[in-house]
């Protein structure tokens, strides 16, 4: 299991960044990070998209649907998997079944815990694919200066040299 850890961490998703070619534009992007207690949620909102990254625990899944809906949030353009423990991806499932979904992000991992075969349960009955991130992979975004692109897998990360970078996203490192 850590060695698991360890792997989707290196592998992919370790650092999810938005990339700003013009100032102006990071007035644009909004970052909200629910509290979801153990694990992740946040969502990231341009002025066309919505991406959600990691949707907490099992049973916090109708906790992030509520926080976004409580924020006029209709449609997720992408929903991002950073890796298949539970409390990062256990109310995936929940937000994918209760929400419109344009496309799904993830590590190409396999995982046996009950919470990831819900959420690839979910992607599979809402006739969704998942992407299978790979380092310089873009989540595609109608405003031309902004940039959401996945930034691993890499070898090192603390030799990597980021420019133009406004928000980093981690995974855990246990």
């Amino acid at each position: 299991m850590k060695k698991l850890k360890v792997f989707s961490l290196v592998l992919l998703f370790a650092l999810f960044f938005i990339g700003v070619k013009d100032v102006s534009a990071a007035s644009s992007v909004k970052v909200h990070f629910l509290n979801v207690g153990q694990g992740d949620a946040i969502l990231v909102q341009t002025p066309n998209e919505n991406i959600l990254i990691d949707g907490g625990g099992k049973g916090k899944g109708p906790d992030v649907v509520n926080y976004l809906k409580k924020n006029k949030v209709t449609s997720l353009t992408a929903v991002v998997s950073t890796h298949p423990d539970a409390d990062h991806v256990g109310g995936l499932a929940h937000v994918i079944k209760n929400m419109k979904v344009g496309k799904v992000y993830a590590p190409n991992v396999s995982h046996t815990t009950q919470a990831y075969k819900d959420f690839l349960t979910a992607v599979k009955n809402k006739k969704l694919k998942i992407t299978a991130v790979k380092q310089g992979l873009e989540i595609p975004t109608t405003a031309k200066d902004i940039i959401l692109k996945f930034l691993g897998p890499v070898k090192s990360y603390a030799k990597k040299r980021f420019k133009q970078l406004e928000c980093c996203f981690t995974s855990e490192t246990q």
